[in-house]
């Protein structure tokens, strides 16, 4: 009969503590990131999209594309989406640690 303490070894607690951190730790960077990486597909997509002559580029570059975010959608529309990203990188980099 185990006792309370002796049913999970502590190697198996180690290895829980590593993939827990490896998630956090992910989830800390992406979130350190994860404003820049906006205005970055927002630059990719309205580079791809069409327009028409003379129409200027809403993201010319990251300065340009963050001030023109934060005077139209505020501190928010950096993060949006935030909560996607924070889920794949707690699910995928806890698991590849």
């Amino acid at each position: 009969v185990l006792k309370k303490e002796e049913w999970m070894s502590e190697q198996t607690k180690n290895d829980l503590v590593r993939l827990v951190m490896a998630g956090v730790s992910s989830t800390v960077a992406q979130c350190c990131v994860h404003g820049v990486e906006t205005i970055k597909v927002r630059m990719q997509v309205e580079g791809n999209a069409p327009r028409g002559p003379g129409v200027p580029l809403k993201y010319p570059n990251v300065y340009h594309g963050g001030l023109y975010l934060y005077q139209h959608e505020g501190v928010a529309g950096l993060y949006k989406g935030i909560t996607a990203a924070a889920l794949r990188e707690m699910s995928y980099s806890s698991l590849r640690f």
